[in-house]
């Protein structure tokens, strides 16, 4: 210890300093994504930061395993961001395609055209069983001398395609498993097929879940202990049920938000 500054704490900080600069950054481009509404990423943000000044600038050696538990946490949060953000950048094209396909299907869901496409890209992407299913119902349905060159690709599907692959996709937003050939979730109507494409682990809104947890765990596990250190008695109890309060808001926010999307 030199001036009262424990070099092993201090170095603890700067370890610490790292994965809460890339989730800071993960959480920004979530929130230029629409992934996470405002709110969430703006007090995630603040949380990664307070925390990353606490472990530059630790007040109390004591927190020290506090902030590893946080760091722990971080690490195994971030590589869910930046897997999100790499396979998104591979098929973003792709994934344009399919929202254009999407979207004129919930205007008109008869649109053979917009079916077929999403067929199409979706066994470019290699759900070829979804691709196969679609595409069954779309040009495999058809009667007449029409689309001749879509019903030759559609054959050369069936050749290709294993009885395995065509299986039901499960949502990752609700949990639903819909079956091969569903272009919306048939619970909850989200665009799943864009989700599994995209290569998510995660839907939009259990990337809301995740950042509310983090946070508040995040507060809790670092907040919580450093007021109890460094707040006389009377304070940090104060202290404490309000952060307990505002992280138990958070948190029951974003599960909220969930359950409001589903009834509506």
């Amino acid at each position: 210890m030199v001036n009262g500054v424990h070099f092993s704490v201090f170095g603890l900080g700067l370890f610490v300093l790292f994965p809460m600069a890339v989730w800071v950054v993960g959480l920004i481009h979530w929130m230029i994504m629409g992934e996470i509404d405002t709110v969430n990423g703006l007090i995630g943000i603040a949380v990664g930061i307070a925390v990353g000044l606490v472990a530059i600038w630790n007040p109390d050696p004591r927190l020290t395993p506090f902030l590893v538990l946080v760091l722990i946490a971080t690490i195994a949060s971030a590589p869910i961001y930046l897997k999100v953000r790499n396979d998104r950048e591979l098929v973003k094209i792709d994934v344009e395609t399919m929202e254009d396909c999407l979207e004129a299907l919930r205007q008109k869901p008869e649109n053979i055209g917009a079916r077929w496409r999403l067929a199409k890209t979706l066994f470019n992407r290699g759900f070829r069983g979804q691709a196969l299913a679609i595409g069954e119902e779309s040009i495999g349905q058809l009667q007449g001398s029409g689309f001749q060159e879509e019903r030759g690709l559609l054959q050369q599907w069936r050749r290709k395609v294993h009885p395995y692959e065509i299986s039901p996709l499960a949502c990752l937003e609700c949990g639903h498993k819909n079956r091969p050939g569903a272009v919306f979730c048939e619970q909850c109507g989200a665009s799943h097929l864009i989700h599994h494409v995209q290569g998510r682990w995660i839907g939009p809104d259990l990337a809301q879940r995740l950042v509310a947890a983090w946070a508040a765990a995040s507060a809790a596990l670092v907040g919580v202990p450093a007021l109890g250190l460094l707040l006389p008695p009377g304070l940090a109890a104060l202290g404490i049920v309000l952060l307990l309060a505002g992280a138990s808001l958070l948190v029951w926010r974003a599960f909220h938000r969930r359950e409001a999307g589903i009834a509506g």
